[in-house]
């Protein structure tokens, strides 16, 4: 019998390697170096919340083309596997959803490319074709277990049989709201207080899926 009948996922860091989008846009922009590098630091580092990195790194992109801002979009490179998850899900009949606290016009483009739900994510602001410099934050960092939850209701499918991938604490609320909750730690060490699925890598999530979809 199906185990899985929803999947959420997060975006950065979990679903793609190499650069992320923000730092394919700030290099884009020519801001990397000189304004990209020194926020992120200093978010890993605790110095600013994430609402605050997000908005200082858009602010720098004011005025950005949209069409080099879709051409960014287009060199974010999933795994190979995760692909593979995707399409495992979609052939199961799996609810698949990105539940992400970047940028929503990728979350579109990779639901769009892949064949998945939907999303919930924070779009960034484009008026006459540049990016106005602003970006909604209608998910909180640590808000994405209120999105599962209100996504589980919608579709009237119970918590165990949800399954939930990220590889951050900002995905652990929403560990908290399924039954197959799957952090992706690779040589990170995972909470004491995380008791769910440890991945070291995708093939893990693969195996996970296949087992259970």
């Amino acid at each position: 019998m199906r185990q899985i009948e929803i999947a959420f996922f997060d975006i950065d860091g979990t679903l793609h390697h190499g650069e992320t989008l923000w730092e394919i846009i700030h290099k884009k922009n020519g801001t990397w170096d000189t304004l990209g590098i020194s926020y992120w630091e200093a978010f890993l580092a605790g110095r600013i919340d994430y609402p605050t990195f997000a908005r200082l790194d858009v602010k720098a992109w004011e005025g950005f083309r949209e069409s080099e801002f879709k051409e960014a979009l287009r060199e974010v490179s999933l795994f190979t596997e995760a692909i593979q998850v995707f399409n495992t899900l979609r052939e199961s009949g799996t609810l698949t959803y990105l539940i992400s606290n970047g940028i929503a016009q990728l979350a579109d483009h990779i639901v769009t490319l892949h064949g998945l739900t939907g999303y919930v994510a924070n779009p960034v602001h484009i008026e006459n074709g540049r990016l106005t410099g602003e970006i909604t934050l209608s998910l909180p960092y640590h808000g994405k277990g209120v999105e599962v939850q209100r996504l589980l209701a919608e579709h009237d499918v119970k918590s165990e049989n949800a399954l939930a991938v990220g590889d951050s604490p900002g995905d652990f609320s929403m560990f908290e709201q399924v039954g197959h909750p799957i952090y992706l730690t690779y040589d990170k060490a995972a909470p004491a207080t995380y008791s769910g699925f440890l991945a070291r890598s995708w093939k893990d999530i693969v195996d996970y899926v296949d087992t259970r979809s």
